[in-house]
């Protein structure tokens, strides 16, 4: 390489440029993991790829095919031939599988290993470039979201009609469905799943087990302490919508009012007249609209409504009805994943709130 002159006022340093194509090299390198051994090889590129895929297995458990390792074979023409002849630049994948039979009853268990020729594999050349049909190219990075958690603000500025500005929130994975969460003009809070039509966030919650109004304000509201007064000029402000976030007992261990029950003037003298002087109510009940608009009140209902609204079909099977959020999100990796950036970009966001409500 040729030295550069750098000039810094009197002070002149001679210095080598960078190799330019350092990262690109390196980065197909650790793809490929060529030179390594295939049990030595870490969880990423091919490897991590093929990993993901595998194992496979028929509907009925008997039959699954799981993956081993893989080899690259050498390139049939080289760079300049490929070029000449129109072709890629390219090297033969062959993959070693293994496949094993489990019978149901009886019979005895078969395993068979091979080699299986997959494709030929574009190699990048020693300039950081591929051929393809006899054209070098050269791969652009694109720049697109990582998954993690993203939050906005409406784009067209839209306001409630309480005049406060409506958010947004994505939940996006590497692999599977994404989730986004946006409030109406009513401030009533709707998620997407997958992009398909929105629902409740409420009714979601139900079906992943949060099933009651209660354990749903719970989870989205903070309590506070409210003091009780019947004085006529304070019981107007404390008639604004409250719901109350414990039960309320009489010296006696009476029930007085039960959580969820919102306060009403009857019931702020009733407890004054128990000697009541204060109770816990929830914080923020923004969610309350979007639980009163909600027609499903169980679990079933809730995971029926979402699957007749993700599959867009009235008839449903209720044993593939019960499994359907399981299998979306939390089964395996395979159909939902976060990642390792994910995890962080997600636990980054939301560790100054974790840390706050805890």
């Amino acid at each position: 390489m040729n030295n550069n002159k750098v000039n810094f006022g009197k002070i002149k340093i001679l210095m080598d440029p960078p190799y330019l194509l350092t990262m690109q090299k390196e980065s197909f390198n650790r793809f490929l993991q060529y030179d390594i051994p295939y049990n030595f090889r870490k969880y990423e590129g091919l490897e991590g790829v093929l990993r993901d895929i595998f194992p496979l297995t028929s509907s009925d458990q008997t039959l699954m095919l799981e993956y081993i390792s893989y080899t690259l074979g050498s390139p049939r023409y080289s760079v300049e031939e490929s070029i000449i002849r129109n072709v890629t630049y390219a090297a033969p994948l062959k993959v070693k599988l293994k496949l094993t039979y489990k019978p149901l009853v009886g019979e005895e268990v078969k395993k068979i290993e091979q080699e299986v020729y997959f494709g030929d594999l574009p190699i990048m050349t020693n300039t950081a470039t591929f051929v393809i049909n006899g054209a070098e190219r050269v791969i652009v990075s694109q720049i697109h979201r990582s998954p993690g958690v993203i939050f906005e603000e409406d784009d067209e500025k839209k306001i409630s009609i309480l005049g406060k500005p409506l958010y947004s929130a994505k939940i996006i994975p590497y692999r599977g469905a994404w989730l986004e969460f946006e409030f109406d003009q009513n401030e009533i809070l709707y998620v997407r799943i997958d992009r398909k039509k929105k629902i409740l966030v409420s009714t979601l919650l139900r079906a992943m087990g949060i099933e009651s109004d209660t354990e749903i304000l719970n989870l989205l509201s903070e309590s506070k302490t409210l003091n009780i007064t019947t004085n006529k000029e304070s019981v107007e402000p404390m008639l604004t919508p409250h719901i109350i976030s414990n039960n309320v007992y009489n010296s006696n261990k009476d029930l007085l009012a039960s959580v969820g029950e919102e306060l009403t003037k009857e019931l702020l003298q009733k407890l004054d007249s128990q000697g009541i002087n204060q109770i816990s109510i929830f914080k923020d009940i923004s969610i309350l609209a979007t639980i009163k608009k909600d027609v499903t009140k169980t679990y079933k209902d809730a995971l029926n409504y979402i699957y007749k609204v993700f599959k867009t079909q009235d008839f449903i099977i209720q044993t593939k009805v019960n499994n359907f959020l399981d299998e979306l999100f939390f089964q395996s990796t395979k159909k939902y994943d976060l990642t390792l950036v994910g995890r962080y970009k997600i636990l980054r966001k939301l560790k100054p709130f974790l840390n706050y409500y805890s």
